[in-house]
């Protein structure tokens, strides 16, 4: 009998305990991300619709679309729980995964409990070749056509040359449509009157679309700093040269197939002229374009950090503020612009309640840093996850009489000592890729799991084998990692023993998406370290020799910076 009172007890004990957690729950739910489901997604060809669960404490939404190989194919935000939409260029019998992510003012995320999975089933064309060359051609097309009707509609420059109906997977364009003639041919595969896939074809003509450079905006001066490269158009070009010249001498040159990138100021010298072309190829096509600028006045001061997470900052924190040069800091608590109204920074500040923190920094012959705002969020986290990613590049041998193997190997025994570390913390869980895998699918992963931190651990190499010394890596100066990288660099700096060697210290740079582990676009916040040169005799002793050293103080500045320690 006094067993049956007892388990009635635990009964009512646990109903009431669950009964408690419901209601808070359901009470903080205004202002705390949940979990949240993705309730389907249907589509017609390649019109989607997709519905999600309202999330109270969401500002706005993010939804992603990937491939089979992590590739982020789609992307848009919202504030809607239904859309409905149309993504291009899907390929026959790919796997997709739609993930929706939530926001909250504090700008934290909560990914969706689970993706959604899908099978593109409907035919596609084969892009893999664009010209014509006058000679016939047959379009390759992927997929079933027998369950419906399918017709293909070939069109320059808007009128209809030719609507046919289609029943095999290839097909012969008619050679009279193009030979001899200067055209582009623009395909459309249609089905029921609706566009199921598109393909632009070339005759004679260059299949490169026109370039158009956004900034550095030709004919003007532009302050002496890192040159931000942004540039439009070049569709169907495979990559692209940038060329730097100053006067007509040819300085720098390098290949890419990315549109926005970051020049190192190391590269120039102020108050000089420049003149960056954009050379787009494909096959032996080639198109150009160029902009000429002026750099001038003064290097430009690198922004201010802070030494806690801003997302969740315990209440009488004392938050330090930092600057890379040592700079004298300015700021603000109460949103008011730091450059002309800015207290000068003395001591700790003592935060006791939310609020809104301006920084800048200034300093003699110098230009100021830009103003960088951090809104300061007092709350106590209880939980962190973690996903560190060391290297996969087993191929990148390292100093061999100093014992140092493969970037992979080294980097992989690095990562164990800053995992042991952050897993001695019992609200601490880790998380680590697989070396065997990639980038996009780390990438991945550590969205879906919705880490606070996936921190990139990297050694470095240069081309001649003359380079030294730490770097690290964030998407660009206002990314949210910078306060962590700074902190990261400043302490690896503060170790690295060959403190005589020039410009050891390559500071916090800024990959500008062209990193994959330290883009803002494709994950939420990443960073990565270069640990010193394994191509260098005494980076790769050094690194070497101090791997659990290394590994430990790694792990404590993440564990001092989100306020677990």
């Amino acid at each position: 009998m006094k067993k049956i009172i007892k388990e009635l007890l635990l009964i009512i004990v646990i109903f009431i305990a669950l009964t408690f957690v419901s209601v808070f729950f359901l009470m903080k739910s205004n202002t705390v991300l949940i979990g949240f489901n993705i309730k389907y997604v249907n589509n017609i060809y390649n019109t989607f619709e997709l519905e999600f669960d309202e999330v109270k404490a969401a500002k706005y939404y993010k939804v992603e679309l990937i491939d089979n190989e992590a590739n982020l194919i789609y992307f848009f935000d919202t504030h809607d729980t239904y859309n409905r939409f149309i993504v291009d260029n899907l390929k026959y019998n790919t796997t997709y995964s739609f993930m929706v992510y939530a926001y909250d003012n504090a700008n934290n995320y909560m990914p969706a409990k689970s993706s959604y999975e899908f099978v593109y089933e409907y035919p596609t064309f084969d892009k893999s070749n664009l010209l014509l060359n006058n000679q016939e051609y047959k379009i390759n097309i992927n997929g079933s056509l027998s369950n419906k009707d399918y017709y293909i509609n070939i069109s320059n420059e808007g009128k209809v040359l030719l609507n046919d109906h289609i029943k095999t997977n290839e097909y012969l364009i008619p050679l009279d449509l193009y030979k001899d003639k200067q055209i582009e041919l623009s395909i459309q595969l249609l089905c029921d009157g609706v566009v199921v896939d598109n393909l632009s074809l070339f005759n004679d003509m260059n299949p490169i679309k026109d370039i158009y450079i956004e900034t550095p905006v030709s004919n003007t001066s532009v302050l002496f700093n890192d040159v931000v490269l942004i540039f439009h158009g070049g569709e169907n070009a495979e990559h692209y040269n940038i060329n730097i010249y100053n006067d007509k001498t040819l300085i720098n040159t390098s290949e890419t197939t990315k549109k926005k990138i970051v020049l190192s100021r190391s590269l120039f010298e102020s108050d000089k002229q420049y003149r960056i072309e954009v050379e787009g190829v494909y096959k032996d096509y080639k198109k150009t374009t160029d902009v000429t600028f002026d750099l001038v006045g003064l290097p430009k001061l690198k922004p201010v950090y802070i030494n806690v997470n801003p997302k969740a900052i315990k209440k009488n924190t004392k938050l330090e503020l930092k600057q890379p040069e040592g700079a004298k800091i300015y700021y603000t608590l109460n949103g008011d612009d730091p450059t002309t109204n800015g207290i000068p920074y003395e001591e700790p500040i003592l935060i006791t309640d939310s609020c809104v923190l301006k920084v800048t920094a200034k300093e003699n012959l110098r230009s100021d840093a830009v103003v960088t705002t951090y809104n300061l969020n007092v709350s106590e986290q209880t939980q962190f996850k973690f996903y560190i990613s060391p290297s996969n590049q087993g191929r990148n041998l390292g100093v061999q009489e100093v014992g140092f193997t493969t970037e992979k190997y080294e980097m992989n025994k690095v990562a164990d000592y800053v995992i042991a570390k952050l897993k001695q913390y019992d609200n601490v869980k880790v998380y680590r890729n697989n070396p065997e895998g990639g980038i996009n699918q780390w990438n991945r992963d550590a969205n879906y799991l919705g880490v606070d931190l996936k921190f990139a651990i990297h050694s470095n190499a240069s081309v001649d084998h003359t380079s030294y010394g730490i770097e690290t890596w964030i998407d660009n100066e206002l990314s949210d990692t910078y306060s962590i990288a700074s902190l990261l660099q400043e302490k690896m700096v503060e170790m690295y023993p060959y403190k005589d060697r020039e410009n050891y210290d390559r500071g916090v740079k800024y990959s500008l998406g062209n990193l994959g582990e330290a883009n803002d676009n494709l994950v939420r916040f990443g960073l990565l370290i270069e640990l010193a040169h394994h191509d260098d005799m005494l980076d790769a002793k050094w690194l070497k020799e101090n791997q659990q050293e290394i590994g430990e103080a790694l792990a404590e500045v993440i564990l001092k910076y989100f306020q677990v320690i």
